[in-house]
């Protein structure tokens, strides 16, 4: 019996990746392992600016930070980052960085510059 079911998997995952390279030629139809390729980020933002702040990732969801508060961001790496204006999605803020993984960035910073500097945070270990 264990024989059979080994066979019968081996059977399936061949026939899988037989059909996946040459169902649309030189591209996979479907890449099994993008999955494992995706970069989660993961970072602080400090709402310094002194006034809520909205935006939107999806361009559907309006995300709120509170004046004077700090958020954790989690986002995939290349996810872009959308300014939320009169409730709707408004001109891109930035798009998600693998180096930002860590960091801990003032609001305004991010507002005025795409590629702005992490700030340090007293007993924070890099």
């Amino acid at each position: 019996m264990k024989t059979m079911k080994t066979f019968l998997a081996v059977m399936v995952i061949s026939a899988f990746a037989a059909t996946n390279k040459t169902y649309a030629g030189n591209k996979p139809f479907f890449n099994f392992f993008n999955v494992l390729q995706t970069t989660l980020v993961q970072f602080k933002v400090i709402n310094d600016t002194g006034k809520e702040f909205h935006y939107t990732a999806n361009g559907t969801t309006k995300i709120t930070i509170p004046a004077g508060q700090s958020v954790g961001f989690s986002y995939n790496e290349g996810t872009t980052l959308y300014y939320w204006t009169n409730n709707a999605k408004g001109a891109q803020w930035f798009t998600i960085k693998s180096i930002q993984h860590g960091q801990s960035y003032n609001l305004s910073e991010l507002i005025k510059n795409q590629t702005p500097k992490p700030v340090e945070i007293k007993g924070q270990s890099k």
